[in-house]
């Protein structure tokens, strides 16, 4: 039979030990509970992962404020909670007046490249906080009350939790564009101008002139007035041309071009269609208007054309205006043309008024009896 001695009485058998509770002490190591050493261990894990997320936000912190970007961190409700540097001085706003808001200043307008309003809700933050879908390169201008207009290109991303029902957190970011808009929006007007405009003189071309026309007639149809149309042709300009050579023509013709617009009422048109062939629009006219308007174009360009040993540059001009009956630009100045011809066939230096029948009625006007002088450059006389 066995037995145990004296020492061994108390002794734990060690399918004995197997069955007590895992809070029981290891009585041989004198360790911890189990269940302590979990506690600790997961402290520990928390710990750790605290003190990365503080490192995480630190760095983020640290690269938000040194970011040569513009950055504005809005949070679910709107709120702006951290602006960097960069966005302040692209905005010309301190950070600290940014923070709290909604919108960044509530007195600047924000627009479209064409100029309309930005609405909040379809501003990059607006949409990236409502459905949580990111903008990129999305081009608005920051209208400040003094007119200056900074251009900002933005996009707007979420940046937390993205799990279904979690509040959406954005952040915005920005660069300056400003100088590279203005110099397109400068490229676009040169453009513009010279598709518009006659190259030789900067006047108002053919494209330019007709649209202008097309408006005239149809405000003048709603509002029961007239347009007229005087077409301007220069008499012996081939000859000028011929004797003393383009260069002297197109000194001529830009001459003309200033000297028949100061003719002109204000509201006026004149343009340059081709060659030596100008014409002008004058809204609002009447028959007399139209006619004194006629002569002082040809009175002006020959004045401003002559010195004191030749005769300055005479014009034939041919009047059309606008009736009762619908009529277009491209008809309208036809019949101007039209009578321009009749003006020139009766003698040079004349106008006369389309009558509706395709010719030309020249008024009784003393023809210039002075002997034809030799074709030579022009004197520019400033008008």
């Amino acid at each position: 039979m066995t037995t145990t001695s004296n020492d061994d009485s108390h002794a734990v058998p060690a399918r004995a030990f197997a069955r007590t509770p895992a809070a029981f002490y290891d009585l041989a190591a004198g360790a911890l509970p189990v269940e302590g050493v979990q506690a600790d261990r997961e402290d520990a894990f928390h710990s750790r992962r605290a003190e990365r997320a503080e490192r995480s936000a630190a760095v983020y912190h640290n690269l938000f404020d040194a970011s040569g970007v513009g950055l504005v961190h809005h949070a679910a409700d709107g709120t702006i909670v951290h602006v960097n540097e960069a966005a302040g001085l692209i905005l010309g706003i301190s950070p600290e007046v940014i923070r709290g808001r909604t919108p960044i200043n509530p007195s600047w307008r924000i627009v479209h490249p064409d100029g309309s309003p930005f609405p909040m809700h379809e501003r990059p933050a607006g949409v990236t906080l409502s459905t949580g879908v990111e903008q990129t390169g999305v081009i608005m201008g920051v209208q400040k009350p003094d007119g200056d207009v900074t251009w900002i290109s933005v996009t707007s991303r979420r940046v937390n939790d993205e799990s279904p029902g979690a509040p959406c957190e954005v952040l915005v970011s920005f660069t300056d564009i400003t100088e590279l808009t203005n110099a397109n929006a400068r490229a676009r007007k040169a453009l513009e101008f010279e598709l518009l405009h006659d190259p030789l003189t900067g006047l108002p071309n053919r494209l330019l002139f007709m649209n202008r026309l097309e408006h005239a007639l149809a405000r003048a149809a709603r509002d029961q007035t007239a347009v007229a149309v005087l077409f301007v042709d220069l008499d012996d300009f081939k000859d000028l041309n011929d004797s003393d050579g383009h260069e002297a023509g197109d000194r001529a013709l830009i001459a003309v071009g200033r000297l028949g617009t100061g003719a002109l009422r204000p509201g006026d048109t004149f343009a340059r269609l081709s060659g030596d062939e100008f014409v002008a629009l004058c809204p609002y006219c009447t028959r007399r208007q139209a006619e004194d308007v006629a002569a002082r174009v040809a009175a002006t360009i020959a004045a401003g054309t002559a010195d004191e040993q030749h005769r300055g540059l005479t014009a034939s001009v041919g009047i059309a205006l606008s009736g009762d009956e619908p009529i277009t630009a491209a008809d309208l100045t036809a019949q101007a043309d039209a009578a321009m011809y009749a003006a020139k066939q009766s003698g040079r230096g004349r106008h006369a008024i389309h009558t509706g029948d395709d010719r030309g009625t020249p008024p009784k006007t003393a023809a210039d009896d002075r002997e034809p002088q030799t074709p030579r450059e022009p004197k520019i006389v400033d008008a």
